[in-house]
This record gives structure tokens, sequence and C-alpha cells, in this order.
């Protein structure tokens, strides 16, 4: 590989944490809005961490995205992204004291 095109490559790095969820249930299950954020921009992975006896509609996912920008401006895109595309989801929050690297 020459030079010039290991510096044109971006470097990405993996970060996760905990995202809440509050969501319109008349057509939609932990499942499904999981299925959905999988396919919001930047995120790699989710990972459903809610209690499967809580009757009441609500998620607990772990994200991991993959991003060449800082974990907070990339995680805040990916709340903004699910508020405003998914029109199920009434409450969307991340946790900022949870975000940590994940070695790729």
């Amino acid at each position: 590989m020459k030079l010039a095109k290991l510096l044109l490559e971006e470097e990405f790095k993996m970060f996760q944490t905990l995202f809440y969820f509050e969501f319109d249930d008349s057509n939609m299950d932990v499942s499904t809005l999981a299925n959905i954020v999988r396919g919001v921009d930047l995120v790699a992975v989710v990972n459903n961490k809610s209690d499967k006896e809580d009757p009441r509609p609500r998620a607990l996912f772990k994200i991991k995205i993959a991003t060449t920008r800082p974990p907070k401006e990339s995680f805040e895109e990916v709340k903004n992204t699910c508020m405003t595309k998914i029109s199920e989801v009434k409450k969307c929050q991340y946790s900022e004291r949870h975000i940590e690297e994940v070695n790729l």
C-alpha cells in the first residue's frame, strides 16, 4: 500500500454507551425498536438490556457506534436521528457517564 493511500484513510473508533427509550407500543415492541435503531447511521451494534418482564413501553439498549468524530457528538447525532426519524419514539436519552471506547 502506498503512503498516500494510508494518509487518506480516516481512522474509525468504536464507542459504546447505554440508551434509554420510551415509545408508543400500539404497533411496536422492544425487538422491533432494536431492529430499527440498528439501521440508524453510525450505529454498529444494538444489544437489548431491557427487563423482559417489564410490560411498559420502554427499552434499555447498549449501543455501539463507529465514528471518526468525538463520541459525545456522535451519540448526540444518533439520539437526534432516533427522535426525528422513528415516529414511535417519545423519549430518547443516552448516558454520558457510560461512554467508553471499544477495541476493534
